[in-house]
């Protein structure tokens, strides 16, 4: 990856991990200010924004880097880092599809489901984004057979 490469999907997904985690505290953990109130914090709606305005330009990254380093690394049977880097490949696909499903399903139930199913699979999807980058630095990943 250039270093532009690097740059732009670590601030995104950095980014998006941020503003989620922070959503996802203030949507489930706090408590309304009043019986009345439709969020939990002021700022709820702000971060909910950003958050939708951040995550698109993580997909954009995760796009410029999908055919220089994903599938050529794939294809060429890369060792360091193979493992975490298709794990998280297959965490950014559920990720994403759930990202879009959550903003227009109307369903509640089902809309519970896909919203937890992003939050759980975004909180991997940064983790596996993080572990990714160690394992493929240090040459070592413990999936590898060698």
């Amino acid at each position: 990856m250039s270093p532009f490469e690097r740059w732009l999907t670590w601030t995104s997904a950095g980014l998006t991990t941020v503003t989620g985690l922070v959503y996802t505290w203030m949507k489930y953990f706090l408590e309304p200010v009043s019986e009345f109130a439709a969020i939990n914090h002021p700022l709820q709606p702000f971060v909910l924004k950003a958050h939708i305005l951040v995550a698109p330009i993580l997909v954009f990254a995760l796009g410029v880097i999908s055919l220089r380093h994903m599938w050529a690394y794939y294809v060429n049977g890369a060792a360091k880092g193979r493992w975490s880097g298709i794990g998280t490949v297959w965490l950014a696909g559920v990720m994403i599809v759930t990202g879009y499903l959550v903003q227009g399903i109307t369903a509640d139930t089902l809309l519970r489901v896909i919203a937890y199913t992003h939050i759980g699979v975004g909180a991997l999807f940064a983790v596996g984004f993080v572990l990714h980058s160690v394992f493929a630095a240090n040459g070592t990943e413990p999936l590898d057979e060698s």
